[in-house]
């Protein structure tokens, strides 16, 4: 995965764009996908959403659908 990949998850279906590199979760992010008790490996990226807005999302949830064509 990398910025610019469109993703989908895999509980609801929706796509996003990655906007940032995977990375290793912080306590905060755990926080914010419900995962607080699972605090140690878990990689995350942040998604932007079709509503405009950016979540954190696990990197284990999510599919991608297209790969970025622009290079980094």
């Amino acid at each position: 995965m990398k910025v610019g990949d469109l993703v989908t998850d895999s509980f609801k279906e929706e796509y996003g764009i990655l906007v940032s590199d995977v990375r290793m979760a912080t306590i905060s992010d755990l926080h914010q996908i419900g995962q607080a008790h699972f605090y140690g490996n878990q990689k995350v990226v942040e998604v932007l959403c079709p509503n405009g807005s950016v979540i954190v999302m696990d990197v284990n949830d999510l599919e991608v659908v297209s790969e970025s064509r622009t290079s980094r």
